[in-house]
């Protein structure tokens, strides 16, 4: 998922699976800088540093990249739960 509030100076993205919820911070200068990535990448790839406070860990996005030619063929369906 991927969010950018109104008048936020940065856009979060948050992955999920078994083992819980981590969020990405992209400050607006860099997310302006490298907005083609972030939009339009289907295999996003980040370097980032890792911030803990208070028990919640987020990552801290200091480069993107683009990592979609590794996918090659790949199809990819979305599922749908209801």
């Amino acid at each position: 998922m991927r969010q950018r509030p109104g008048k936020g100076n940065a856009v979060f993205i948050t992955l999920e699976d078994e083992t819980g919820v981590l969020n990405l911070i992209i400050w607006r200068h860099l997310a302006e800088r490298q907005r083609r990535i972030l939009l339009s990448a289907r295999l996003l790839g980040v370097w980032a540093e890792i911030q803990r406070a208070d028990g919640v860990q987020h990552l801290i996005v200091r480069r993107l990249y683009d990592y979609s030619h590794l996918l090659g063929e790949l199809q990819v369906h979305s599922r749908d739960f209801h």
